[in-house]
């Protein structure tokens, strides 16, 4: 047969694209030999000299090996070479494809009973039909009414070409097979029952070749499931539904291919429900649990981030995300961060074990007053150096305020360890503390000397303070040192007294022994009660106070109502920033950092939430670059701010 001695571009199409040898007319036999010649390694070649190529070796395994033992020895190798194609000429889907399912093929286990004990295959053999193993065993366990797992579950939706699957699918596999038997199991956890349909199973391998004909693989008398649509309907959902929830991470891994270390670390990781959390990171968040125990513990918010390999510097959003986990695990924090709280990278949270409870009730006049009343009573107290005393004191009076339930009452000893760790200033106060009768400023400045005195000591820190807070309370100073002295008297009448024992523990007479301190409990609870009575006298001031920024808050938001109209699913910072941010062509970060400072955003977190949007909606970024940040100009006209 002739063969042309001119060049030929192997990316030419073959005249027919099931050609043989005999057929192809010299120029092609040329390209064909040269293929042949050069290892077959030409990725630009035509998918017509692989298929050429590959007929001859589908022949050599579904024919000669059934006669001729040298080319059962050659099965291997020539497994191997398709497999190499595969990778070589990827592009080519009909190619592909048509060598995936003589692997499968070749691969599948004879035709046994209950086939489905087995391990299912979550992988298909192409994008046309289900995997030969997966059709027998669903037929068989119609057939048996063998109810369907979650692992033949997964295998069906995984691989029937009739059910969708998205982007998060294939990026996020693993999750996403875990996450479908989750589900699958919770929905259905008794499986579900296969119909045994009419129509019955026919399992043959179509060769590539037309002049190849491979008999049908006898399976017994077994429906195809496959034409049926009753499962298909009830597993679609569960997959879309799963996809959806790996979305926001399978992004997350698109924008960090080149840093594959990021996808465990807990910006990551706060993308996904905890089930699928890393082992390390499941280890993390009960290690805190045994750590916390019955008591509180205080951290930076960067030493728990650092625990989950995260630096801290997280945006509002997924710090949010954060305290949900811990409160999921029983684990409260403070700030928090769950009520419209800021929990800073440097500054201190304070991790309490604690209930559901409902934050709603966190928000409320009673609540607002004890976190006030714990404000002044630690910025009076930190001026000398907060001790013991004094923190036990605090404690007895959050004990006593039986208006709140057990969790609360813990969040508030939280939030008092937190505030002395971090103690507040007095000039936030000064505002409502003008709005009360003198009687009762009285009876403030009175209930701040005894904090002072409750170690029996007051230090000219704690004093100097004291004269600050006395004159917020517009209260003559020297009132101030009577009050001390009164207060002193108290103490020494036996409120507290100071003593060397043993390591702390609780007697049962309901003094804490050993710790150096000594409460009278009958003291405390008349301590108790007259700080009751300031708490009620704040309570009427502080109302009145929210009242009146209600209704000013409520009608701003009136008058802004236009301007804080959500955009494109995005909440009302987010949205404000979006119009910024688009007003211009470019920003340097400095400018932009400014400015969602001003909104309680940080600069990252939003660009990734705005962008994250954009890519969904409109396949394209906002912005690009980090400094300066430049605006996509293709996006504008998309917009409609």
């Amino acid at each position: 047969m002739k063969v042309a001695t001119s060049h030929v571009d192997l990316a030419t199409t073959l005249t027919f694209y099931w050609s043989t040898y005999d057929d192809l007319d010299p120029k092609e036999r040329r390209g064909y030999l040269k293929w042949l010649a050069g290892g077959r390694c030409d990725p630009k070649a035509g998918s017509g000299y692989v298929f050429m190529f590959f007929h001859g070796l589908e022949r050599r395994l579904l024919v000669d090996t059934q006669s001729d033992a040298e080319a059962r020895e050659d099965c291997t190798a020539i497994k191997a070479e398709i497999e190499r194609l595969i990778s070589l000429y990827y592009q080519h889907a009909s190619f592909c494809s048509q060598a995936l399912r003589l692997l499968e093929h070749l691969d599948m286990p004879a035709i046994s009973e209950r086939m489905y004990l087995l391990e299912p295959p979550t992988k298909s053999a192409g994008n046309y039909e289900m995997p030969t193993l997966t059709r027998v065993a669903l037929g068989q366990m119609a057939k048996d009414k063998y109810p369907l797992n979650s692992g033949w579950a997964l295998a069906w939706a995984m691989t029937d070409p009739n059910i969708s699957r998205r982007k998060p699918i294939v990026r996020c596999s693993d999750f996403f097979q875990r996450l479908f038997k989750a589900e699958y199991t919770q929905r259905f956890p008794d499986g579900l029952k296969v119909l045994n349909n009419k129509t019955r199973l026919r399992i043959t391998y179509r060769a590539s070749s037309p002049y190849l004909d491979v008999p049908p693989i006898p399976v017994g008398d077994l429906p195809d499931v496959s034409v049926t649509s009753g499962i298909r309907k009830k597993l679609q959902p569960i997959v879309e539904e799963c996809a959806e929830l790996l979305t926001p991470f399978s992004r997350y891994v698109g924008r960090n291919v080149e840093n594959p270390d990021k996808y465990d670390a807990l910006e990551g990781l706060l993308l996904l429900p905890t089930f699928l959390w890393p082992e390390y990171a499941k280890r993390e968040l009960e290690k805190l649990q045994s750590d916390i125990g019955a008591d509180a513990i205080a951290l930076t918010f960067s030493e728990l981030a650092q625990r989950f390999k995260s630096d801290g510097a997280l945006p509002r959003n997924q710090i949010t995300a954060l305290a949900r986990v811990l409160e999921g695990l029983n684990i409260g924090m403070e700030p928090d961060v769950l009520a419209g709280s800021r929990a800073k990278t440097e500054e201190h949270v304070v991790l309490f074990e604690t209930e559901p409870d409902e934050p709603a009730l966190r928000a409320t006049t009673d609540y607002s007053v004890a976190l006030t009343t714990l404000d002044i009573a630690t910025s009076v107290a930190a001026s000398g150096g907060t001790n013991q005393a004094q923190s036990a004191l605090l404690d007895q009076h959050i004990d006593s305020w039986n208006h709140f339930s057990v969790t609360h009452r813990k969040r508030l000893k939280a939030y008092q360890l937190l505030q002395r760790l971090q103690p507040p200033t007095l000039s936030s106060l000064k505002k409502r503390i003008a709005a009360l009768q003198h009687d009762e400023k009285r009876t403030i400045g009175y209930f701040l000397a005894q904090l002072a005195q409750a170690d029996g000591t007051v230090t000219p820190q704690q004093v100097k303070l004291l004269e600050r807070a006395y004159k917020a309370l517009q209260l003559d100073t020297t009132s101030l040192y009577s009050d001390l002295h009164g207060a002193a008297s108290s103490a020494s009448g036996g409120i507290i007294s100071a003593r060397r024992s043993l390591p702390a523990s609780t007697g049962a007479d309901g003094k804490r022994q050993g710790s150096g301190i000594v409460l009278d409990m009958h003291k405390v609870a008349q301590l108790q009660r007259e700080t009751a009575a300031v708490s009620a006298l704040l309570a009427n001031v502080f109302k009145g106070d929210q009242e009146d920024e209600q209704i000013s808050a409520e009608a701003t938001a009136q008058n802004a109502s236009d301007a804080e109209t959500h955009l494109y699913g995005l909440d009302t910072e987010h949205s404000a920033f979006l119009r910024l941010l688009v007003s211009r062509n470019a920003w340097t970060r400095q400018a932009l950092e400014n400015a969602t400072a001003t909104m309680d955003l940080m600069l990252d977190g939003a660009l990734e939430q705005i962008n994250d949007m954009a890519f969904e909606l409109f396949d394209m970024p906002v912005s690009e670059g980090d400094d300066p940040i430049e605006i996509n100009p293709d996006i504008l006209s998309e917009l409609t701010l």
